[in-house]
C-alpha cells in the first residue's frame, strides 16, 4: 500500500490474504478498494485500503470460463464494471462487480481469431476501450459495451523488429504510449 506520493505504508504479502501468487493483474475499484487477480486461480479478490480481503470475485460462477494465465483489468468509470483482457482464452469481457460476465467479444472456445493474444488495456479521452492485440501486432478499440470501433484503432510495429505490443498508456493529452517487444519477446521499449 501506497501514499499518494509513492511512499510504502504497508506491506501485505498475497499469500497472507488467501491470494494465489502470481498476482496478474491490479486495478481499482469504484469503491476506494483494489481488485487482485490471480494468475494461478484466475479468481479476483477485492481488497480495502487497510488490507482486509472484502471478497473473492470467481468469473467462471456465473457460467462463463474461468480466467486463464495472464489477464488485465480496466476499470470503467461511473460504473462498477471492469473489462478484462483475458490473454490466454484469446477474448475480451465485460464483466460486473460480482464477476458476472455482461458482454464479450472474442473467442467462445479458448483458441485465436478476432482476438490473439490480447493485453493490456486503457481507455482514450472519448471513454473507448483500448486493446493490445497482441499476436495481431495492433492496437484495437472498442465502444464500453465492446463494440469494435475500427477507425480508431491502429498497427502497433515499429523499427528495428519491436513487432510485439504488450501494454498502453493513454496520456492527458489522448497520446498513446505502447511498450512493443522485440523479436524474441523481450528487450521492450515504449514508443509513443
Amino acid at each position: 500500500v501506497l501514499d499518494r506520493h509513492g511512499a510504502s505504508v504497508r506491506r501485505i504479502p498475497v499469500g497472507a490474504l488467501g491470494i494465489s501468487p502470481p498476482v496478474a493483474a491490479l486495478a481499482p475499484s469504484a469503491d476506494g478498494a483494489m481488485v487482485v487477480g490471480s494468475r494461478e486461480t484466475g479468481l479476483l479478490h477485492v481488497v480495502d485500503a487497510s488490507g482486509g480481503l472484502r471478497t473473492t470475485i470467481d468469473p467462471a460462477a456465473g457460467g462463463s470460463a474461468r480466467l486463464f494465465g495472464a489477464f488485465h483489468l480496466l476499470p470503467l468509470p461511473g460504473t462498477q464494471d471492469w473489462i478484462v483482457a483475458d490473454t490466454s482464452n484469446h477474448r475480451l469481457l465485460r464483466m460486473g462487480k460480482d464477476g458476472r460476465v455482461l458482454r464479450t467479444h472474442g473467442s467462445t472456445d479458448g483458441q485465436p481469431g478476432t482476438l490473439h493474444f490480447p493485453n493490456g488495456l486503457a481507455l482514450d479521452r472519448d471513454g473507448r476501450v483500448l486493446l493490445v492485440d497482441t499476436n495481431h501486432h495492433a492496437v484495437r478499440a472498442f465502444t464500453p459495451d465492446l463494440e469494435p470501433v475500427a477507425a480508431a484503432g491502429f498497427q502497433a510495429q515499429a523499427d528495428k523488429g519491436y513487432v510485439w505490443p504488450a501494454l498502453i498508456g493513454v496520456a492527458p493529452d489522448d497520446a498513446r504510449f505502447v511498450s512493443i517487444m522485440a523479436n524474441g519477446m523481450e528487450r521492450g521499449r515504449v514508443f509513443k
